[in-house]
């Protein structure tokens, strides 16, 4: 079953977990993300601030999608 919910802030191990583990591969190429510099306290603290958003994805319970974003007036 596959599920989705937003993070909350004592989420941010998780979010921090997914985040690094998508990018490794990318870890050593000119314009990696900036994301693999994070760390989960930071995204903790992000979360909490309400800054960005987080949401989660659980396929049979277990946390396998990570997706954080800004919510914005603009289109």
């Amino acid at each position: 079953m596959v599920e989705f919910r937003l993070a909350t802030m004592n989420d941010a191990e998780i979010v921090h977990s997914i985040t690094q583990d998508a990018w490794e591969e990318y870890r050593h190429r000119p314009g990696s993300s900036s994301a693999l510099n994070e760390t989960s306290e930071q995204i903790r603290s992000i979360l909490a601030s309400g800054e960005e958003l987080a949401a989660l994805g659980f396929l049979n319970r277990e946390a396998v999608l990570a997706v954080r974003f800004r919510l914005s007036d603009h289109l």
